[in-house]
């Protein structure tokens, strides 16, 4: 999921950990332990697009990584703590520095959110945003920096505990996402992808930072703390046991659907759609394209009622056959994917996302996109790909379709 939620849930595994021995020192390091993983993007800056394409949601999102860090990273903390390390000017600075940089991350990714889903620029999110950080820069960061002796009582067991959890629980909430994880590497390529939770969903994430906030604040002695953490888990993991039961009811509506329509199908997949779990997106594999069509909770039908083909158009690929971009590709979406030309391009489109505006009659439409171009003979990824543009009208549609409101197709 997205590395807002990611830090949450390892803060909340370090609190659950250590949180009683160290306090909110458990949460900083549970999520520097929960956003390792996603560290993996930085390949983009050393691979080409293709290859750091395949790098992110793979070796470091796998269980093998999960279960080997923790067994350096929790001697080397223990080490580090009882040399002292941490009662440095230097570490002070660094300490506040990636703090800091923690913090400006979280606030970009939620004014982006808030961006996506409203218009304008969110100067009450940034206020809020502005007090916040203030107060905990300013007044529990002293509390954080001053150590207290506590941390001469945490063995390098306890650390590796805390890495353990907050690094494990990672990959597996990503592969209950549509872009899924390559969770038995180096055994298995095989990504794993169960598309029940949205890669955003601020139903997991905003329940589980409230009460995780609101244990940041006891002291770390006091009984409502782990009680609030072990309520903010508890939360959020119902919820993800809710999307599996919802995921059932979508996938039995979209088989009657097509059942009902005539369609012959190979294999399906269902999907949420972003930042909720409420409006559904299913693809069908056919022959030579595939079969998709959206379904809300709030629809009053139990029957995808607006179904539509797409041309997969696969047979661009047939003479790049052999190539590791004509390869991977497919191999990364699952099989469900298309291609159009446009202006002496490629455009791959990883069809599991679906469009903004609920079709895919241009290359505009599509979510999940990327720029093919031949060179010598070679077809390549683009490095720098096009952002897909959220068109105001296309997420007013999308809003109102989430709750059933309108069926109005946008074009």
């Amino acid at each position: 999921m997205d590395s807002l939620t990611q830090i949450i849930l390892g803060a909340a595994c370090g609190e659950a950990v250590l949180g009683k021995k160290i306090g909110n020192r458990a949460m900083i390091w549970g999520g520097i332990g929960g956003t390792l993983p996603d560290l993996d993007v930085l390949a983009n800056f050393f691979l080409d697009p293709l290859s750091a394409l395949v790098f992110h949601r793979g070796p470091m999102h796998s269980l093998m990584f999960a279960l080997i860090m923790p067994f350096i990273l929790g001697p080397l903390l223990k080490l580090l703590y009882d040399r002292k390390w941490h009662e440095r000017k230097q570490w002070k600075i660094t300490g506040l520095v990636i703090g800091i940089l923690f913090f400006l991350l979280i606030s970009f990714i939620l004014c982006l959110l808030f961006s996506l889903l409203f218009e304008g620029i969110p100067w009450i999110l940034i206020l809020v945003l502005l007090v916040s950080g203030f107060y905990f820069f300013r007044i529990r960061s002293s509390q954080i920096f001053n150590h207290e002796g506590l941390l001469s009582n945490v063995s390098s067991k306890d650390w590796t505990k805390l890495f353990f959890w907050s690094i494990f629980t990672h990959p597996l909430l990503d592969s209950l996402t549509t872009y899924g994880t390559v969770l038995f590497w180096p055994f298995s390529n095989f990504r794993i992808s169960l598309s029940s939770v949205s890669i955003v969903d601020p139903l997991y994430t905003i329940p589980f930072a409230f009460f995780l906030l609101l244990a940041a604040l006891q002291h770390r002695e006091n009984k409502y703390r782990r009680l609030y953490n072990w309520i903010g888990i508890g939360l959020s993991s119902s919820y993800l046991i809710f999307t599996f039961i919802n995921k059932q009811h979508i996938n039995q509506i979209f088989e009657n659907s097509l059942k009902d329509k005539q369609y012959s199908s190979k294999e399906y997949i269902t999907v949420p759609t972003i930042f909720n779990n409420l409006l559904w997106y299913a693809i069908a594999k056919q022959d030579s394209g595939y079969i998709y069509g959206y379904y809300s909770l709030f629809d009053k039908s139990d029957t995808f009622t607006d179904l539509h083909y797409v041309a997969g158009n696969h047979n661009y690929f047939d003479f790049y056959k052999g190539q590791k971009t004509s390869q991977i590709l497919p191999w990364f979406s699952d099989g469900y994917y298309s291609l159009l030309k446009e202006a002496g391009k490629l455009q791959y489109n990883d069809l599991r996302f679906g469009s903004m505006s609920g079709k895919m009659d241009n290359k505009d439409d599509y979510i999940f996109k990327f720029n093919l171009v031949e060179k010598n003979g070679i077809l390549e990824m683009e490095r720098n790909q096009e952002r897909p543009e959220n068109k105001r009208e296309d997420v007013e549609w999308f809003k109102r379709r989430i709750f059933g409101e309108s069926r109005e197709e946008k074009r």
